[in-house]
């Protein structure tokens, strides 16, 4: 797979940043971060997934959300802690044209909730 890029690095940033300003739920609607994500390639997408998956593989996800984006990100948390240890190198996921990215960006701001549960925010 191709190397991260800055874009998928800034997808991340914008999660997060969303989510510190407007909470969970709001952040998870916003139209803001919607259109970023439509906008943005698939690798972009999957690249700031994969690193949101990999901050949040041992934090519980928030339940408040169902449906796609909840069970996108149980899946991605769960191959990131499986990924955990085996030393084959960093956790990536492979891009999914057809995936509907609103549903990737509503399991971003789910992963991005779970993992800054412990933790401070920061890229």
């Amino acid at each position: 797979m191709a190397e991260r890029t800055a874009r998928s690095f800034t997808l991340v940033r914008h999660i997060r940043w969303k989510l510190h300003i407007v909470g969970h739920h709001d952040a998870a609607h916003s139209t803001f971060l919607a259109g970023t994500w439509r906008t943005s390639s698939a690798e972009d997408r999957a690249h700031a997934l994969a690193r949101l998956a990999w901050d949040a593989r041992d934090r519980p996800l928030p339940r408040s959300e169902a449906g796609a984006a909840l069970t996108l990100a149980t899946r991605l948390r769960r191959n990131a802690r499986e990924h955990d240890g085996q030393g084959s190198g960093p956790f990536m996921i492979a891009p999914d044209r057809t995936a509907d990215p609103v549903v990737q960006m509503r399991a971003a701001v789910l992963l991005a909730h779970a993992a800054s549960r412990d933790r401070r925010y920061g890229t």
